[in-house]
């Protein structure tokens, strides 16, 4: 019978080699991995916020508008500020995105474009003629890829003084946009799609 030769372990030198050589392949991959990470997130954010603003125009395309103004039918319930699911994203340098006054309706991206709701109380064609033709979005309205709500300053849609926007706070969960300007632009890390000027 013919003998196997005996197995030879790794040194504790080649070991300490290739535990080294792997760290420095770690080091020299991390940064790319993580740039390609946070790429990935804000170009689904903009995505995201794109679908809404498409949203948005759709309802508005039926020759209504879900956000009304002084004088009309609705005027008591104006909405302010549509936002999405997630946690609300700290207040940067502009706190105004998270309204909070006494008179103001907020309500949810997903009340008025993927169901039927205004303010979660009624329909829309309890209101008017039958105008709500959706849903205008294929699915509810998911947080930000930092788990935080987007937002829509709708007060300003047809109002043409300031630009409406689709805001989402971006990687730092801050929100450092003003929810007014014409133009209204982003800033620091904020994603920002245009809806209306």
């Amino acid at each position: 019978m013919k003998r196997l030769p005996e197995a030879r372990g790794l040194s504790l030198l080649e070991v300490t080699f290739m535990m080294t050589l792997l760290a420095a392949l770690g080091a020299a991959i991390a940064p790319t991995l993580a740039a390609t990470v946070r790429n990935a997130r804000t170009a689904r954010a903009m995505l995201d916020a794109q679908t809404i603003r498409d949203g948005i125009n759709n309802f508005k395309g039926n020759g209504f508008s879900i956000f009304t103004s002084t004088g009309s039918q609705l005027a008591l319930n104006q909405v302010e500020f549509l936002y999405g699911d997630g946690d609300i994203p700290e207040a940067g340098s502009s706190a105004s995105w998270r309204n909070t006054t006494a008179n103001s309706v907020n309500d949810f991206l997903e009340e008025h474009l993927v169901v039927n709701s205004f303010n979660g109380v009624f329909a829309y064609s309890t209101l008017l003629a039958p105008i709500w033709r959706g849903a205008y979005l294929n699915a509810p309205v998911n947080p930000d890829p930092w788990g935080n709500r987007y937002a829509v300053n709708v007060i300003y849609l047809g109002a043409s003084v300031n630009d409406v926007v689709v805001l989402s706070a971006g990687p730092d969960e801050a929100v450092d946009t003003a929810d007014t300007g014409n133009p209204l632009t982003a800033a620091d890390d904020d994603i920002v799609i245009l809806v209306e000027a």
